[in-house]
């Protein structure tokens, strides 16, 4: 009798870093729901992509979606800190450092996401 044994393909590195983004994300949504205002908003959002994210990793489902909406909420960010930055010059340098920060998050999860795309992953 021959034992039959099931082979699972071995995650890529970059899939292996991803459940260090969901983490991260959620980080920033617990800091971000115990401030007032607008942060709350958005420390929701930051606990919908990491749990979403994490999510994705434990059942094995593709994340390349979920790195990818990390991507365009970061980039909506750095968006609106550049025109906050206009609008409010005392803020300025503030309003840009802000928008350097989300659009690194951007570029970085944004390649990220095409190479889990392209892994399938």
């Amino acid at each position: 009798m021959t034992e039959i044994t099931r082979t699972e393909e071995q995650p890529t590195p970059i899939r292996r870093s991803v459940p260090a983004l969901g983490l991260l994300r959620l980080g920033f949504a617990v800091f971000l729901v115990t401030r007032p205002g607008e942060a709350r908003m958005v420390g929701v959002r930051e606990a919908a992509l990491g749990l979403g994210t994490l999510d994705a990793c434990w059942r094995g489902d593709p994340t390349a979606g979920w790195v990818g909406g990390m991507a365009v909420a970061d980039g909506g960010d750095a968006l609106a800190f550049l025109v906050d930055a206009v609008r409010e010059p005392h803020l300025r340098r503030r309003h840009l450092g802000m928008a350097a920060f989300a659009a690194s998050g951007l570029l970085a999860e944004g390649f990220m996401a095409v190479q889990l795309r392209r892994a399938g992953e």
